[in-house]
């Protein structure tokens, strides 16, 4: 799980090599869903701030490489820069 200090919206941009990647049901690690996050896919994670004013930001694992490399970005909305 992200901080909670991100705001809104997490993205993540695989630009090379791929990860698997996992919703989980709890902290224990119980996954909801999973797929290959490879060259060119975007993944976007809620943060506490996005629509409403419950908390909902998942809890996800991201497994490295299986083989060479994965380099990915990531944006983060730091709600303390607002």
């Amino acid at each position: 799980m992200d901080s909670k200090r991100f705001a809104v919206l997490v993205a993540i941009f695989t630009i090379e090599g791929s990860a698997r990647f996992a919703l989980c049901q709890t902290r224990a690690g119980e996954i909801l869903q999973e797929w290959e996050a490879g060259p060119g896919s975007v993944t976007l994670l809620r943060g506490p701030g996005l629509l409403d004013a419950e908390d909902r930001r998942p809890f996800h694992t991201v497994h490295g490489p299986a083989a060479g490399r994965r380099f990915s970005i990531t944006f983060r909305m730091n709600q303390h820069l607002r």
